[in-house]
């Protein structure tokens, strides 16, 4: 048993040393920094060995720039971006995605919103150059309009009837009140009926301001080419008069009595949150609150699922802003009467620094030091979010988030050298003060008749 022990050891070493090895390797600082003619920040990342080519639009400021009456109406205006524009119609982007297999997409979150493209480097000028009047030159079609307005109305049933939607929603409304986080990055039951084509095309106008946006180039491509094509229109942006915003950290009051919704399908599976005061992203103790959320997960899953059977998931987990709160999540809770003690008995075992690694033939936790599984975790954080990211497309998603959150596009790279370097006593320390500390508040949606056997 001894020399297996250390067989394994020794495989864990050099997995560990082969995961930060290629880490290294593949995220070092080899970007280069342009300015087009109008100052706005090129950043470029080659790929000589890749046929695929990755372009993104950014858009910093997202939630500062409209108020929670008009939640979503950055998102709707991107999603217009890739539905037909000037030069090319819904149809024309149709039959070229088919044909080229690339295409352009959006996404938006608080913190500002993308625009890209990514495409077989073959297609890449054809490819830009629908990227570029998307942005710029969106239809605004009215059918096009009447079909995403479609699916935000689905949305917005979606999340006033699903339980678990239902309660992060309104956790969300009342624990942001009075802060920027009050907007939401999508369309709100509230909002709908102020997203027009008229405000779009106001908010798009704003939104054409060279002081707010970058972009990013990863892939193998003529970066020549790429120059010339940006600065024919986007090189011709201008820069607005008004004051550019920029966001705060603002610590939230999260305290109260717990909120009880009700929801008929969450009968028998009830849904639970207990929302706490967390660190914002730029807090020195965020780092660890990444390796928090995958190690006191894991206790949550074998204390409050696979002992006590209290629900069908639990999970913890931190809302990464400037505002940020973190929660203990209860997932289809079958007994309600005693998960608050399940929980607290979690806690307990997080803070004496242990992890459960299994069962003993009695079916009795086995323990083992915090410390010694430690550096697991940060592979597995590490695993976690480069895995998926190892496209070109992945590669500027990553930097465009950076760019977004922090104005950096090394924000993912510095966050995972903090992360390699947390300790066991750095991790419990913050534990200790956030997820042990005296601001919380409870949140959870039940069936009418159930109420009762509610316990906090």
């Amino acid at each position: 048993m001894g020399v297996l022990n250390l067989s394994m050891k020794k495989a864990v070493l050099l997995l560990s040393a082969f995961i930060l090895f290629n880490f290294s390797f593949l995220f070092a600082d080899s970007n280069e920094k342009l300015l087009l003619e109008n100052n706005i920040p090129l950043y470029v990342k080659k790929i000589e060995n890749s046929r695929i080519c990755a372009v993104s639009i950014v858009v910093s400021g997202g939630i500062l720039y409209y108020s929670p009456e008009y939640s979503g109406i950055e998102n709707a205006v991107f999603n217009m971006m890739t539905a037909g524009s000037e030069n090319y119609s819904k149809q024309q982007l149709q039959s070229f995605s088919y044909y080229t297999q690339g295409g352009i997409s959006s996404s938006s979150n608080r913190y500002g919103s993308t625009l890209s493209m990514s495409c077989i480097d073959s297609y890449f000028e054809q490819t830009l150059d629908i990227l570029v009047d998307g942005f710029i030159n969106p239809l605004f079609d009215e059918k096009e309009f009447a079909l995403m307005i479609q699916s935000f109305n689905q949305n917005v049933q979606y999340i006033l009837n699903e339980p678990r939607s239902m309660l992060f929603y309104y956790a969300d409304k009342i624990l942001y009140e009075g802060t920027p986080f009050a907007s939401e990055t999508n369309v709100t039951p509230e909002s709908i009926k102020n997203i027009t084509i008229e405000h779009m095309k106001n908010f798009h106008e704003n939104l054409m301001d060279s002081r707010r946006i970058s972009i990013v180039a990863v892939g193998n491509f003529d970066e020549n080419l790429l120059v010339k094509k940006l600065n024919e229109k986007i090189g011709k942006i201008s820069a607005k008069k008004n004051d550019l915003l920029k966001f705060k950290e603002q610590k939230l009051n999260i305290s109260g009595e717990p909120v009880v919704l009700f929801n008929k399908d969450a009968k028998k599976s009830g849904f639970v949150i207990r929302a706490f005061d967390s660190p914002s992203v730029r807090s020195e103790d965020y780092a660890a609150t990444r390796l928090i959320e995958l190690i006191y997960s894991d206790i949550l899953y074998n204390v409050v699922r696979e002992r006590d059977g209290i629900c069908y998931t639990p999970s913890s987990f931190v809302f990464s802003s400037d505002c940020a709160f973190g929660v203990e999540e209860l997932y289809r809770v079958s007994n309600l009467k005693d998960f608050s003690k399940s929980l607290k008995e979690s806690r307990k075992i997080m803070m004496e620094g242990k992890v459960v690694s299994g069962k003993d033939s009695s079916g009795n936790f086995i323990f083992e030091p915090l410390e010694e599984k430690l550096e697991g975790y940060k592979n597995k954080y590490i695993n976690m979010k480069y895995s998926t990211q190892d496209t070109p497309l992945g590669v500027a998603s990553r930097m465009c988030a950076g760019i977004l959150q922090f104005e950096d596009v090394y924000a993912s790279e510095k966050l995972t050298q903090k992360v390699k370097s947390a300790s066991a006593s750095d991790i419990l320390k913050v534990f200790n003060e956030y997820w042990q500390g005296d601001s919380s508040r409870w949140f959870a949606v039940v069936a009418p008749e159930e109420e009762n056997e509610l316990s906090f």
